[in-house]
């Protein structure tokens, strides 16, 4: 048995009976959901960080697209509000087109 204790897409439970396996699988409450969320957007950043072909970049960006619509529609979140946040902050921060890398800071 392998223990997984991770939010999942919602066809895979007819993908584990398809291959002939059977899964615990739970329906969890909108506290907990919006938690699962969080850490599923934390466990797909870090696959983006290991992928190593445009592909698998391309899949893990999906991935983390679905995370993100699931977040914004939890919380009410339009999409026009995420760019309006986007343009402010990077009218405020920058973007990182200049590829800057800050090493460090001295007090």
């Amino acid at each position: 048995m392998k223990i997984y204790k991770k939010l999942i897409r919602d066809n895979i439970p007819g993908i584990i009976a398809k291959e002939g396996k059977t899964a615990e699988i739970i329906s969890l409450d909108s506290e907990t959901y919006l938690r699962a969320l969080k850490e599923k957007l934390v466990e797909e950043a870090r696959e983006v960080v290991q992928a190593t072909t445009k592909e698998e970049i391309l899949s893990e960006l999906a991935d983390i697209q679905e995370v993100m619509d699931a977040l914004k529609e939890e919380y009410f979140i339009e999409q026009h509000e995420v760019n309006m946040t986007q343009a402010v902050k990077a009218i405020r921060n920058g973007k990182f087109t200049k590829r800057l890398f800050l090493v460090s800071v001295e007090e």
